[in-house]
């Protein structure tokens, strides 16, 4: 069951006329002050959503914007919209204010619903960007997948590679609001913005440069091309961003990239010594992955990362698989950190 059938089947027929979120209706003899920020995809199954923040570490309180938030839409006063104020200010950015972190939450989520990929969401994207402007530390927690003839696997990683299994940059210009159409859209069909996509977008590009848009190709989203490229006047909202969705965009790669720094050979808990297939092919995809996004955003690969391997000219980019793991192999050991983790 996924969010959105959470959403629709149980939130929003429990609190109907009740004029309070789901939280607060639970809570309202004691109602609880959230520490920490949850950014999601409704796309998530909502047993994996719940098991993955649950094994986060962090105790909460939780502040879960959908369930936060009164969502059944029959008291205009109250409406989603007004309870969300304008952004960058309103209830986002008070809520956000008083968390001590944004945790970026990253299930299984199956390739037909790719489009519910977190970097193609355009809330979570904003909710990223705010959250490392402000200094709140972003960390991203992935669900435990074992897949039958797979075994583990990491779904951060599998969507930070979403193009065909290759390295897929953040560009919020694509990402949507609203629940997408899973099956093949047409691209002659316009879309027409959510509302709640239309207030982010004024807050990135200005009001002036944002309206209809072109629908998606099966892959991801596609639009015309927008003169915000060149940068939305200067003076910040409501003038939008100064550099757009590239300003968006650098500060979220950045946070997935230091994301991929941290996890390093502690993403997952089990056998780790060398000898593990397993362990060496998801390492190997994680040095690869933070050299290109390292290479994208142009900033230097850490040195003990064993990511410069692959910015090197002697190996390819494009080379994958056991040849891959063999040079990380023969660059980190014996003395180097794979050995160390075996001992």
């Amino acid at each position: 069951m996924t969010f959105y059938e959470v959403m629709e089947e149980i939130i929003k027929p429990v609190t109907l006329g009740k004029g309070v979120g789901y939280a607060l209706m639970k809570n309202e003899a004691w109602p609880l002050a959230a520490s920490t920020m949850v950014c999601h995809s409704w796309a998530d199954e909502y047993q994996q959503l719940l098991d993955t923040i649950l094994s986060s570490g962090e105790v909460g309180p939780f502040w879960v914007s959908a369930l936060a938030v009164y969502q059944p839409e029959d008291k205009p006063a109250i409406s989603i919209e007004k309870q969300m104020g304008e952004l960058p200010t309103g209830a986002f950015a008070s809520v956000l204010g008083l968390s001590e972190k944004l945790l970026v939450i990253i299930t299984d989520i199956p390739q037909q619903r790719s489009r519910g990929y977190v970097h193609r969401r355009m809330w979570c994207m904003w909710e990223i960007y705010s959250a490392a402007q402000a200094g709140i530390p972003v960390e991203y927690i992935s669900y435990r997948a074992n897949r039958p003839g797979r075994g583990w696997v990491d779904p951060f990683m599998e969507q930070l590679n979403a193009d065909l299994g290759n390295y897929e940059p953040v560009d919020t210009k694509c990402a949507q609001c609203g629940e997408p159409v899973w099956g093949k859209l047409d691209p002659t069909v316009e879309r027409i913005l959510p509302k709640d996509e239309v207030v982010i977008r004024e807050a990135i590009i200005g009001p002036s440069k944002v309206g209809v848009e072109a629908a998606a190709p099966e892959k991801k989203p596609t639009q015309e091309e927008d003169p915000a490229e060149e940068g939305p006047p200067s003076g910040g909202p409501p003038s939008g961003l100064e550099g757009g969705f590239d300003t968006l965009n650098r500060v979220v790669e950045k946070t997935r990239m230091e994301a991929l720094i941290k996890r390093g050979h502690w993403s997952f808990v089990g056998d780790t010594r060398p000898g593990n297939h397993w362990f060496h092919t998801q390492e190997a995809t994680r040095i690869k992955t933070l050299a290109e996004v390292c290479q994208h955003l142009g900033e230097p690969v850490p040195e003990d990362s064993g990511a410069q391997f692959f910015v090197s000219p002697v190996v390819p980019m494009a080379v994958h698989g056991n040849v891959i793991e063999q040079n990380i192999m023969e660059s980190l050991t014996p003395n180097g950190k794979l050995a160390m983790i075996g001992n």
